[in-house]
């Protein structure tokens, strides 16, 4: 009775994320100095006071077993006025493919500053024109700066 490849990448892209904020556990500084990450039924209590949630009763293939040192320092020094947000973890499978979690492992994975969308361009004051097309122009103004003559002569 073998998993799933797929649940079993799943849990292991879990690993990665904090359970309260759903950012990466260590960033690669953390992996450098070799921490480790925080575990959830360590500091259970204290994580249940402070943001309401019960990690006693997380499952393995759904929630995430540690959390971050951000988080963490929330854990040692509560904010006073509101209570911070929550990530909801849901199944591998309940949206056919676009795993949240998988996802942002994989955006975490490929690291960097996103990419900037660039303008077009300075505008062009018009564009260039065939040699057909500018010949009736020029045509066209001169009838016109004659017309204008022969109007200007009969006033």
């Amino acid at each position: 009775m073998s998993a799933d490849p797929a649940l079993l990448q799943h849990i292991e892209n879990i690993s990665k994320l904090c359970r309260i904020c759903g950012q990466a556990v260590l960033k690669k500084r953390d992996k450098q100095k070799m921490y480790q990450p925080n575990p959830c039924r360590k500091y259970a209590r204290r994580i249940h006071e402070i943001w309401g949630v019960d990690v006693t009763k997380d499952r393995g293939h759904r929630h995430p077993p540690a959390f971050c040192h951000r988080c963490r320092s929330k854990l040692a020094r509560p904010p006073h006025f509101s209570r911070p947000k929550v990530v909801t973890w849901y199944d591998h499978d309940a949206f056919e493919g676009h795993c949240a979690a998988c996802e942002k492992v994989a955006s975490i994975a490929k690291g960097g500053r996103p990419t900037k969308i660039k303008p077009p361009g300075r505008p062009r004051s018009q564009p260039k024109q065939d040699d057909d097309k500018q010949e009736q122009q020029n045509e066209t103004t001169a009838k016109l700066e004659e017309d204008n003559k022969l109007v200007g002569e009969h006033k």
